[in-house]
């Protein structure tokens, strides 16, 4: 009952938010970004030695909607670029998953956000899903463009993992 509150309180938290700043309207309202993303998964086993703990490279494209000057709502796409098995009584392999994330983004400052969202993993042995907490800093480049970089965490069915990632964006 309890993972089923999380969401629903949070979600109505940053509606809370949303509705106490000015409905002004958002220009450049739309965010695209690319991303070399590096993950590391604590208990998951290297596909060909069995050592614990596999760090995992990645891709990640996001799409934010810019709803007010401080909420964003978007989508989060990664692929992870490794094979990985994590080890429990049905041992769980991972080969090159895909996560998508639905998420929420909140500008603390001009340059700092905080996102998180519900989302599912997407492989071909078992897909379920996660929940993605993170942080995401801008840092401004020329014109509309800017670097990304992010720190998140994953959610998910048995395991956690943790990834950063940095790459190039744009606001039009």
């Amino acid at each position: 009952m309890k993972k089923r509150l999380l969401p629903l309180g949070l979600i109505s938290s940053l509606n809370s938010v949303a509705w106490a700043h000015d409905p002004s309207p958002v220009e450049r309202p739309n965010v695209v970004s690319v991303a070399f993303a590096y993950g590391y998964v604590p208990a998951a086993a290297e596909h060909a030695n069995g050592a614990h703990g596999q760090f995992v490279p990645g891709i990640a494209v996001d799409y934010f909607r810019r709803v007010l000057p401080r909420l964003e709502a978007g989508v989060m796409g990664h692929l992870e670029l490794a094979r990985y098995v994590i080890p429990r009584k049905d041992a769980l392999e991972r080969d090159r998953a895909l996560l998508v994330a639905f998420v929420g983004s909140y500008s603390i400052t001009d340059r700092w956000a905080v996102v998180m969202g519900p989302g599912y993993e997407i492989e071909r042995h078992k897909s379920f899903p996660i929940f993605r907490l993170g942080a995401e800093y801008r840092l401004p480049w020329e014109g509309e463009r800017f670097i990304p970089l992010g720190l998140f965490y994953d959610l998910k069915e048995g395991y956690n993992a943790w990834s950063v990632s940095t790459g190039v964006g744009i606001e039009f």
